[in-house]
């Protein structure tokens, strides 16, 4: 038979998928939400609206699905910006810095409004409006909660 474990030395999971030692879990991946504000969040969108405008100018105007396609995958990316953002706030206890990420998250969704605006303008037989929609009600969700903040 192998060695018994002492019961301190076999903690159950913490809750956050580690097992074992807290102040390793911490000194791991407590720095990297240090590195991470909001003026990364406002690059990494306007990155994806960059890799947008590029796949867009590659498909031919009489297509209606790459189109399509194309603002439902913007809303996808938006809504992973905003999965990102909630997961920061919840664990920020400063209320002004709370108040900042979701001031950058209606700007970034301001941003992405006006992308499928135009491509609802450019594109108007291909359905795009009901992602523009959306991404208004996700902006005015997230003006709220800045709002409320404050």
């Amino acid at each position: 038979m192998g060695k018994r474990l002492r019961k301190e030395a076999h903690r159950p999971c913490l809750g956050h998928g580690t097992c074992g030692n807290q102040a390793q879990y911490d000194a791991l991946f407590l720095p990297m939400s240090a590195c991470f504000d909001t003026s990364d969040i406002l690059e990494l969108s306007r990155a994806t609206l960059d890799e947008t405008n590029r796949r867009l100018d590659s498909i031919p105007a009489d297509l209606c699905a790459p189109f399509f396609a194309e603002a439902a995958n913007l809303e996808q990316q938006l809504l992973a910006v905003y999965r990102t953002v909630a997961l920061c706030v919840r664990k920020e206890d400063d209320i002004d810095k709370v108040v900042a990420w979701w001031s950058a998250m209606t700007s970034i969704c301001d941003e992405f409004a006006c992308r499928l605006a135009k491509l609802c303008e450019d594109h108007p037989q291909c359905g795009s409006e009901f992602f523009y929609n959306r991404v208004l009600d996700l902006r005015n969700k997230c003006q709220r909660l800045q709002e409320m903040h404050r």
